[in-house]
């Protein structure tokens, strides 16, 4: 089994599942997380993955809670089928995303394989990449600017709208970032999707 531990939650790995643990490594003691969701995106060999699926995981078939002692498991072997070959040609990847109690951003562990010949392979993301990779450019840019519409004069409404421009290319400097280093820091499994 091979482990992964992030600031507030481990992750074990197996041939089948990831286990998410309840534990905080900076305080030597766990803290309350509130959801283990699981994302699933597509295309994630290009440069625009695309989220198909969202689920959050109930510990014991019961509560989405994590207290200590709590242990969420996260099944990621995906099931390939000749239909679906193209989809398994463009990358798809699980996120499993740990939100906390407060005001902490949620981090996540990452199950993917690789282009060449399947194997599968892991990280993790702290907030920071967490929420710029969960949050692609071009969304984020929408909703900025869907939640800033206001009725002003064309030359004001000019000058915001360039800001926004702006503000879009940073994100998608950023974007481009995350992606970059994200890339560098995947660990292998020592199992392939074929298996």
């Amino acid at each position: 089994m091979i482990e992964i531990q992030g600031k507030f939650a481990k992750a074990a790995f197996d041939d089948n599942h990831c286990y998410i643990t309840n534990y905080n490594q900076h305080e030597n003691q766990a803290q309350t997380i509130t959801k283990v969701e699981v994302l699933v995106f597509e295309d994630t060999f290009s440069a625009r993955p695309k989220q198909v699926s969202s689920s959050i995981v109930l510990v014991n078939d019961v509560h989405e809670t994590l207290v200590t002692g709590d242990v969420a498991a996260v099944p990621y072997k995906l099931k390939y089928n000749m239909g679906a070959e193209d989809e398994f040609k463009n990358g798809v990847e699980t996120r499993v995303v740990i939100h906390r109690d407060g005001k902490d951003p949620a981090e996540q562990f990452v199950i993917g394989y690789t282009p060449d010949d399947w194997t599968y392979r892991i990280r993790y993301d702290d907030a920071k990449r967490t929420g710029v990779l969960n949050s692609p450019p071009a969304m984020l840019a929408a909703l900025l600017m869907k939640q800033t519409q206001v009725h002003v004069s064309p030359e004001a409404e000019k000058k915001h709208r360039k800001s926004l421009n702006e503000d879009h290319q940073t994100m998608k400097q950023m974007y481009k970032v995350a992606v970059q280093e994200a890339s560098q820091e995947w660990q292998s499994l020592p199992n392939f999707i074929m298996n």
